[in-house]
């Protein structure tokens, strides 16, 4: 049996009210030249039986039962059996639009990226689109649009097979790992397409990220570490310039903020953290430079 065009990687945990919407807007893609796997992350609700239910009825789909072990486990689950030339991740609470999978059987780039629109209730906003995006290189394409979801997220992208090789997700690092993996594998990219009609449909959690994402300042300071590596290998190939890692340093600052809000100097005077402004204090705004300083200087 020749091996599919595409390999779909949907990790499933506890998805029985979204896992419908997600499969049929999968299987209903006019190109059939794929196969489906479906990693059930020791759900505990009804999740299992409607995949294998699903698998029983098309013969396109992978179903792998495992115990719990979060979304980076269930993907890298996916990547051990994916034959695919390319590689799309697909979120189970998450959709995508007719023709997805059409006009990349003769793409030969490195990556190809897809426009997304966020979904609150039944509304959709855009997210990005690649009709407004006038980039033609992946290092300027990447300067731009670096913090934004459709490059920093796993989904939203086709990934060549061959250049995955062996890179899985760190499945001991819990936020910003789907970044890190990101970050890996453009360090490997080249060239890049835009496809212009067709939309990764991704559902907003009302949370905000800094209850939803509540972590410990250590834990930040751990994780952005070892992002950062992940970045500087991105960064030799396309140059975006420590700037575009300013982003990152404040999304974790903003969900950290539990702890340290009563004590800044948890934050400022964090070692780890210190050293990755260092990294990126030429490039702070003088307004940010005084703010950093005088914090840290009065800090207890």
């Amino acid at each position: 049996m020749n091996s599919p065009l595409i390999s779909v990687i949907v990790p499933v945990y506890n998805a029985e009210h979204t896992l419908k919407e997600c499969v049929d807007s999968i299987l209903t893609q006019s190109i059939n030249d794929f196969e489906l796997i479906l990693v059930d992350d020791g759900s505990k609700d009804l999740s299992p039986e409607m995949c294998d239910e699903y698998a029983i009825q098309d013969n396109r789909i992978v179903v792998i039962h495992k115990q719990n072990g979060g979304v980076s486990s269930a993907r890298n689950a996916g990547l051990e059996i994916a034959k695919g030339k390319w590689i799309i991740f697909i979120d189970s609470d998450d959709s995508i639009t007719n023709g997805y999978f059409e006009n990349i059987d003769n793409a030969q780039e490195d990556i190809l990226i897809c426009g997304f629109k966020k979904k609150k209730g039944q509304h959709l906003y855009n997210g990005f689109n690649p009709k407004e995006c006038y980039y033609h290189s992946l290092d300027k394409f990447l300067k731009v649009y670096l913090s934004n979801s459709i490059v920093r997220s796993p989904w939203g992208k086709f990934y060549q097979k061959r250049l995955v090789g062996n890179m899985r997700f760190l499945t001991d690092m819990k936020i910003g790992e789907d970044s890190q993996f990101v970050f890996r594998y453009l360090a490997k990219c080249y060239t890049f397409c835009l496809l212009k009609d067709v939309d990764y449909i991704f559902k907003v959690d009302d949370r905000p990220d800094d209850i939803k994402y509540a972590i410990s300042v250590d834990y930040a300071a751990k994780s952005l570490a070892r992002l950062f590596e992940a970045f500087k290998e991105m960064e030799e190939t396309h140059h975006v310039g420590n700037v575009s890692f300013i982003p990152y340093i404040s999304y974790f600052k903003k969900i950290s903020k539990n702890e340290w809000g009563k004590r800044p100097s948890l934050w400022y005077r964090n070692k780890d953290i210190s050293i990755l402004y260092k990294y990126v204090w030429k490039d702070l705004s003088l307004k940010q430079k005084i703010k950093y300083l005088a914090i840290k200087i009065l800090s207890f």
